[in-house]
């Protein structure tokens, strides 16, 4: 079904979702760690969750997708308009279409919607388009955590979210980034190596 970003969070509180677990990551390397990783991860995660990729038939999107739809979660693709014609139609239970504000559509248009529509991230590998939406969420999460803005927030809680170490790509360098201290507290405090990690530790902030 195709929706606004607007419409989303009605659709699901239909479908009893509490939350939206986004896995963000590459498109190539490692596919058989990939394949373990979010298989492990996807057995921890709260039942009441929906699954939200870039919904493209490469990489972690697609290995996501497919697995999250195999075990009954309802699943959200979103994707700029430029990657409308690859988009995996067949297993997205919702789409969002990002058209551009500016230009034409270029990928990384997704980002902002992407992150919103996010309550936790799994980030695996990747590179810049994966670096954009840890990115912002980071940026998102430097608010919401600051004691300054707490009472003024439509979101309170932040966007939970957890790098794996041992995959290669831009989640191998997340911890390392120079990021202030409010932003870290939406991190482990423990560097994750496995999904099994990455999901328990998403359930337990999630809950």
């Amino acid at each position: 079904m195709r929706v606004e970003p607007n419409e989303l969070d009605a659709h699901l509180l239909d479908r009893g979702i509490q939350w939206v677990v986004a896995y963000s990551g590459g498109s190539d390397d490692h596919a058989d760690i990939v394949k373990d990783v979010i298989s492990d991860s996807m057995l921890e995660l709260p039942d009441h969750a929906a699954i939200l990729t870039g919904g493209t038939p490469y990489g972690v999107p697609k290995i996501a997708t497919e697995m999250a739809r195999e075990r009954g979660y309802t699943t959200i693709g979103v994707f700029p308009e430029r990657g409308e014609e690859k988009a995996l139609h067949d297993l997205l239970d919702f789409e969002i279409l990002v058209r551009p504000h500016y230009g034409t559509s270029e990928y990384g248009d997704e980002s902002e919607v992407f992150v919103k529509a996010s309550n936790a991230m799994i980030v695996i590998g990747g590179s810049m388009g994966t670096a954009i939406e840890f990115s912002h969420a980071m940026k998102i999460n430097d608010r919401r955590l600051d004691p300054k803005y707490k009472d003024k927030q439509e979101t309170p809680n932040p966007i939970w979210v957890a790098p794996l170490r041992g995959v290669g790509g831009f989640s191998q360098a997340a911890y390392e980034l120079p990021l202030n201290d409010r932003m870290r507290e939406a991190l482990p405090q423990e560097i994750i190596s496995d999904g099994k990690q990455a999901g328990e530790w998403i359930e337990c902030h999630l809950r």
